[in-house]
């Protein structure tokens, strides 16, 4: 390691085995259970996948979203929503597309390549309503998970301008 390099001894640091990462204060990211709201929501990750074999379209294209709650008492909150390709659930994706303020109107009124999306995307901040929703297969102790709605909003919405003030949402913080 070189000298000039400077590193966090509560993160890193020299042992008698050679270096070490602590992550004991570390939780490990999964999905949260958040209570119903408005939630100001930052696209952190899109993973393109085909659907499975019990789906109602299997091995159909098919892109799940990674949300994270960008500020307020839930921030840093982990939530998905898995996007389809079919004719019904393609309104779902465009009001993503629309709500992200990073397509232009003839994108939205036209065709958009796969890598194009993914790019403007990735890092887009939008406002998703959340409501619980009971799941028998849930891992939580509440058997609840936290469901996206179908429908998102722009920061500059009504609905969009006061959750951001709710939150606290400065788009300006780094």
């Amino acid at each position: 390691m070189a000298d000039d390099i400077k590193f966090d001894p509560d993160v890193f640091a020299p042992t008698d085995g050679g270096e070490v990462v602590d992550f004991t204060s570390m939780v490990a990211a999964e999905e949260a259970t958040v209570p119903s709201g408005n939630y100001v929501m930052r696209v952190t990750a899109l993973d393109w996948g085909k659907t499975g074999e019990n789906s109602k379209n299997p091995g159909a294209l098919k892109l799940t979203a990674t949300f994270e709650v960008a500020a307020g008492p839930h921030q840093g909150a982990i939530l998905k929503r898995i996007y389809t390709f079919s004719e019904a659930a393609l309104p779902s994706l465009f009001s993503l597309c629309a709500a992200s303020g990073k397509f232009t109107d003839d994108e939205l009124a036209g065709k958009v390549k796969r890598a194009e999306l993914h790019r403007k995307l990735t890092g887009a901040v939008i406002v998703a309503p959340v409501k619980q929703k009971a799941d028998e297969l849930s891992d939580r102790a509440d058997g609840m998970r936290s469901e996206i709605g179908f429908r998102v909003f722009s920061l500059k919405s009504p609905r969009g301008q006061r959750a951001a003030e709710e939150a606290g949402y400065d788009p300006l913080a780094p």
